[in-house]
């Protein structure tokens, strides 16, 4: 997890010197590494005999991806990570700073909690955002982010 903070630090301090261009797919990146550290954190801090995860990062793409996806099925606004806590389903969004909730996201989370799940949305720059969604649901941890 340090490793990715650095790499992430990195990544930051480069789109922050002047005259630098920011590459097209850095925001992507920069998502795809939070997505990394949230599962690393995961994977220690969840107790696999109560609860089962998975993350599930759907956005990008562009347009033919997401007809693709939809003809499969697969839900428009899903959230990001996917967990199982004593038979209950919680999902949890990730954001960017700044970053908003869709139509199509507001639309699914709500059907989830009508059906009796969880839904959080934890900002994308911030782990102890997703400790919060986990601490808010009742999920217990066995580590804390560093």
């Amino acid at each position: 997890m340090i490793r990715t903070r650095r790499r992430l630090a990195h990544r930051q301090s480069l789109l922050s010197l002047p005259g630098r261009a920011i590459p097209r797919d850095c925001s992507t990146n920069l998502e795809q590494e939070f997505h990394r550290q949230v599962a690393d954190y995961l994977a220690l801090a969840l107790n696999p005999a109560t609860t089962t995860w998975t993350t599930f990062p759907l956005g990008g793409g562009g347009h033919t991806r997401g007809a693709i996806l939809s003809g499969l099925g697969v839900r428009p606004g899903w959230p990001d990570i996917q967990i199982i806590h004593l038979g209950r389903f919680y999902g949890i969004e990730l954001k960017a700073p700044g970053g908003t909730l869709s139509a199509d996201q507001i639309a699914c989370h709500a059907a989830i909690r009508q059906a009796g799940g969880g839904v959080q949305t934890a900002t994308a720059d911030d782990i102890w955002g997703v400790l919060q969604a986990l601490n808010g649901f009742g999920i217990p941890t066995r580590a804390r982010p560093t």
